[in-house]
């Protein structure tokens, strides 16, 4: 599941032209990242042992889609359906924006 939903923040991303984005997250989950190939830069953390958490910058970058695609088990179908599902639901929540 944790690949699945890495790439559909990636691919939301790209969709609305980001380059970056800023996230708080568990510091556990780093070696997670690092096995799904989406590493954040760690800007910072606080709080010790089991509770420690990070300020991370993730970068959007095109090139890890296909990379994260294999990894999900999600082929090119699906991935075009998730996006069209996805910018459906955007215009409905923004109307008259893209």
């Amino acid at each position: 599941m944790a690949p699945a939903l890495l790439l559909g923040a990636l691919e939301l991303g790209l969709a609305r032209g980001l380059r970056h984005a800023l996230g708080v997250f568990d510091l556990r989950m780093l070696r997670i990242y690092r096995r799904l190939g989406w590493m954040p830069g760690v800007l910072g953390a606080a709080l010790p042992g089991q509770e420690a958490v990070g300020l991370g910058l993730w970068e959007f970058d095109a090139g890890l889609r296909a990379p994260m695609m294999a990894r999900a088990g999600v082929d090119g179908v699906a991935l075009a359906s998730w996006r069209a599902e996805c910018n459906a639901a955007l215009a409905r929540l923004s109307p008259g924006r893209r």
